[in-house]
């Protein structure tokens, strides 16, 4: 098996664990924020599906332009703005995105 493949399964893995592990709590417990400076649940998994989109893209770009610089700082508009919008996403749909 191909590097690329096994990281892509290992990948898959780790996804389907989280899923499982999110299934079976409550909209509640999902939405639950522990204290102003700690992301709730629900914004961890929108940050989860913005960040699967964004590492794929950038993985195409930097193999594509080669050599280039690639990744992202904390304060990255997308990733904030993810995680900014959890509240007025609906978990099926944040589920159905990652």
């Amino acid at each position: 098996m191909n590097k690329v493949k096994q990281y892509q399964e290992e990948m898959n893995r780790h996804i389907d664990e989280m899923v499982r592990k999110v299934e079976p709590l409550s909209e509640e417990m999902i939405r639950w924020k522990p204290s102003e400076d700690e992301w709730s649940i629900m914004e961890i998994l929108c940050h989860v599906e913005e960040v699967i989109r964004y590492w794929v893209n950038e993985l195409v770009r930097v193999i594509q332009a080669g050599g280039t610089e690639w990744g992202r700082g904390l304060q990255d508009e997308a990733r904030l703005a993810a995680v900014r919008q959890a509240d007025h996403r609906s978990i099926d749909d944040v589920m159905d995105g990652i």
